[in-house]
C-alpha cells in the first residue's frame, strides 16, 4: 500500500507539473502588450507584487506571498522592459513563470486567472531600463469575510446625502388680522401660531368665523385667561375682550415642515470611469443594472458623485442590483435563475442607497463569476419603457451566463469598471450582441462593426476578435 500511495503521488505531481508547463507554454503564446510603463490599478483589488531584479528570474521579496493562499487570483502580469530592444526574451520569461508556479502554485490552478505579458517601452536603455518594475504584478481577492463587507456598505453610507429636516416657515402678513392689531398700522409682521396653524383671524362671536372658514381651516376657542396667559393677544386684545368669556380663532391649514438632502464631502474615489462616463455621455430614461459584489462598492459610489453634481441631468429612471445568488450555493446557481437581483424604480439617493446596501447585505460570494445577463433580462422587463440600459460591470468577473446575451432585448451600454488593461471577452460580447457601446475612463467605444465583419479590433489596449459566435482575446 505504501509504495502504491507514492506511486500515486508521483503521478499526481507528473500531471501537474505537466498541466503547469503547459500554462506557461500557453501564456508566452500570448500577444505581448506594449504600454509605456505600468500603472497599478488603485482601487478595487488587492495587489501583490513580486518584484525581480532586471534581467533576473529571481524574487527580490517573496513577503505576503501567504495573502494568495485562499484568495481568487485575478490576473498575473508579468513584466519586463523594451531593452534589448526587439530581442523576445522568452528564455528569461518562462524562467520567471517557472519561478512564480513554483513559489505559488495554486496561480497555475485557477481557471478564471488572466494571464498577460507586458513589455514597457519607456526603458531606452539599460540604466533606465533597470530602474522599471519587473517581475509579477498579482490582482487577486480574498475572501469575503463580515469585516470586508462592513468596508463596502461603510464607503456606501459615507457618499449618501443626509436627511434634515426644515422647520416650517412662518408666513408674514400685511394686513389686519384682528381689531387689536391696528396697534401695528398695518406694518408686515410674523402671523401668530397656533397648534402648528397660523392664525387667519379672531372674534368673539363664532358664527362670523364659520362663514369665513375655509374647507380645510377650523376653529378653536379659548377662555380670555387661557389666551392672554398664552399670549395669544397682545395688552390692546385684552383692553377690548377681556369681559368676554370665550375667544374664538381661525386658523389656516398646518404648516409643513420639509426635508432637505444634504450631498456629502465625497472624498477621492480612486479610479474615476464610472463619473467619468456618466458625465461625458447622455443617457436618457435610464436603467441601470449595477453589480454590486464584492470590491465594487467603489465604483458603484460614482453613481452618488454624479447623482450629487449633476441631479437635474442623471435621467435615472430605474435600478437593478444584483449579487450573483445572495450567497447561493454554487451547485444550485442555474443559468437564468442564479437570483439575488433586486429592482426599483428611482426615487432619490437615499432610496438608492438603502437599496444598494441591501443588496449587498444579502451578497457572501466567493465565486468570481457573476449573472449579468440574467440581471440585465430582468432589468428590461420590469422597466420596458427604459430607453438607454447601462451596466456597471465588474471587468474583471467572467459571466456565468453569457449564453443569456443573444436573449437581451435592448442595446447595453456597458461601463468597465477596474482598472486593467482590456476588459472580460464576455462584456464586448454582451455590447456587440446588443448593439449596445464600452465605455471606459476615458475612451467610448460606439461602433464594433469591425468585429461583427470577421476583422481584429484593439480594444484598451488588447487586441480582440469574434468568431464562432464568441468574443476572444487574440494570440499568435
Amino acid at each position: 500500500m505504501k509504495y502504491i500511495l507514492s506511486g500515486l503521488l508521483a503521478v499526481v505531481a507528473l500531471v501537474s507539473n505537466a498541466q503547469t508547463e503547459n500554462l506557461i507554454d500557453s501564456v508566452l503564446a500570448n500577444n505581448i502588450i506594449r504600454i509605456p510603463a505600468y500603472q497599478l490599478a488603485k482601487v478595487g483589488n488587492e495587489t501583490l507584487v513580486l518584484q525581480m531584479n532586471y534581467a533576473s528570474s529571481s524574487f527580490v521579496d517573496t513577503t505576503g506571498v501567504y495573502k494568495l493562499q485562499n484568495a481568487q487570483i485575478l490576473s498575473v502580469d508579468l513584466l519586463f522592459t523594451d531593452y534589448p530592444a526587439n530581442q523576445n526574451l522568452i528564455a528569461l520569461n518562462k524562467r520567471r513563470l517557472q519561478a512564480l508556479a513554483y513559489l505559488v502554485p495554486t496561480a497555475t490552478q485557477q481557471p478564471n486567472t488572466l494571464w498577460q505579458i507586458i513589455r514597457q517601452l519607456d526603458g531606452k536603455d539599460k540604466a533606465s531600463a533597470a530602474n522599471m518594475l519587473h517581475g509579477f504584478v498579482v490582482n487577486y481577492r480574498s475572501p469575503e469575510t463580515m469585516v470586508t463587507k462592513k468596508k463596502e456598505i461603510d464607503l456606501i453610507k459615507s457618499v449618501t446625502p443626509t436627511v434634515i429636516n426644515v422647520p416650517a416657515e412662518v408666513p408674514f402678513v400685511e394686513e389686519k388680522v384682528n381689531n387689536w392689531s391696528a396697534i401695528h398700522n398695518g406694518l408686515r409682521r410674523q402671523r401668530v401660531v397656533i397648534f402648528n396653524r397660523p392664525l387667519r383671524k379672531s372674534d368673539i362671536n363664532k358664527p362670523v368665523l364659520q362663514k369665513m372658514a375655509a374647507p380645510k381651516d377650523t376653529i378653536v376657542s379659548f377662555t380670555y385667561k387661557e389666551a392672554k396667559s398664552s399670549e395669544l393677544m397682545p395688552d390692546m386684545g385684552a383692553k377690548f375682550l377681556r369681559d368676554k368669556d370665550s375667544v374664538f380663532f381661525l386658523l389656516a391649514p398646518p404648516l409643513q415642515a420639509s426635508t432637505k438632502l444634504v450631498p456629502p464631502v465625497l472624498r477621492s474615489l480612486g479610479d474615476s470611469g464610472v463619473l467619468k462616463t456618466l458625465k461625458r455621455n447622455q443617457f436618457n430614461k435610464m436603467l441601470v443594472v449595477a453589480d454590486v459584489t464584492g470590491s465594487m462598492s467603489p465604483y458603484v459610489a460614482q453613481i452618488f458623485a454624479w447623482i450629487n453634481s449633476e441631479a437635474q441631468k442623471s435621467n435615472v429612471q430605474y435600478v437593478v442590483c444584483f449579487n450573483d445568488g445572495d450567497g447561493r450555493n454554487n451547485d444550485y446557481k442555474k443559468i437564468g435563475r442564479t437570483g439575488g437581483i433586486y429592482g426599483e424604480v428611482y426615487k432619490d439617493a437615499i432610496q438608492l442607497s438603502k437599496q444598494i446596501i441591501s443588496t449587498m447585505d444579502k451578497c457572501q460570494n466567493n465565486d468570481i463569476q457573476e449573472n449579468d445577463c440574467e440581471a440585465l433580462i430582468k432589468g428590461i422587463d420590469l422597466c420596458s419603457d427604459c430607453e438607454d440600459v447601462v451596466l456597471l460591470a465588474d471587468s474583471w468577473a467572467p459571466v456565468r451566463d453569457i449564453s443569456l446575451a443573444e436573449t437581451i432585448k435592448k442595446p447595453v451600454k456597458v461601463i468597465a469598471c477596474g482598472n486593467r488593461i482590456g476588459i472580460r471577452p464576455e462584456y464586448i460580447e454582451i455590447a456587440l450582441k446588443t448593439n449596445g457601446s464600452l465605455h471606459f475612463m476615458n475612451e467610448d467605444i460606439i461602433d464594433l462593426t469591425p468585429l461583427r465583419k470577421g476583422k481584429q479590433m484593439m480594444i484598451h489596449g488588447k487586441l480582440y476578435a469574434y468568431k464562432n459566435g464568441w468574443v476572444n482575446e487574440v494570440v499568435r
